[in-house]
């Protein structure tokens, strides 16, 4: 028992590390907005919710975001953009499982998780930029839109959370059909 959960820690740890990593390995997709980028550290974080649980997998979500909090510098914005990139995690990932865990992981009920979790990512992240996240930018950084929020939100951070989810859908797939056996031994001995 002891050492299974040892096990399920370290697991967790490198995972985390993975994701932390993972992080840096970013790029813009919508022009004029390259602040707003897409990461694939959402991986591990998802292997992490499918081989150990959730609670687990949203452990590795927040080790993933207090070492780049940690590591890039104590300072507001930075902080406004961790919370909001986990806010997008939790998202995106928790739908996506809520979806999958329980269903046979076939290519259509991948999708079909996908497209339910990058609506949600949508929906909830667009809610987030309108409400909080954009005007905390706009008072601490001084951050200057070329238009209201409102127009912000519809044609820049809808458009990047749906590309951002569609990307992370594929990727996430293509390692799930790849590892599915290996994830659900892991699963089980976990």
């Amino acid at each position: 028992m002891v050492q299974t959960r040892t096990r399920k820690y370290v697991v967790a740890a490198a995972l985390a590390g993975l994701a932390y990593l993972l992080y840096y390995i970013s790029f813009p997709v919508i022009p004029g907005f390259t602040w707003m980028k897409v990461d694939f550290s959402d991986l591990p974080i998802l292997l992490a919710f499918f081989i150990l649980g959730p609670a687990d997998g949203l452990l590795v979500a927040v080790l993933r975001s207090l070492l780049y909090f940690v590591l890039t510098g104590f300072n507001a914005a930075n902080f406004i953009g961790i919370a909001a990139g986990f806010l997008a995690t939790v998202t995106f990932v928790f739908s996506l499982y809520r979806f999958l865990a329980a269903r046979d992981k076939s290519v259509t009920n991948i999708i079909m998780a996908g497209a339910i979790a990058t609506i949600a990512l949508a929906v909830v992240m667009s809610l987030a930029n309108w409400a909080v996240v954009t005007p905390l930018y706009m008072r601490v950084i001084g951050l200057q839109l070329p238009f209201s929020i409102g127009r912000y939100v519809l044609t820049v951070v809808a458009p990047f959370n749906v590309i951002k989810g569609i990307l992370l859908t594929v990727a996430f797939g293509l390692i799930y059909r790849h590892l599915e056996n290996w994830i659900e031994h892991k699963h089980h001995e976990y």
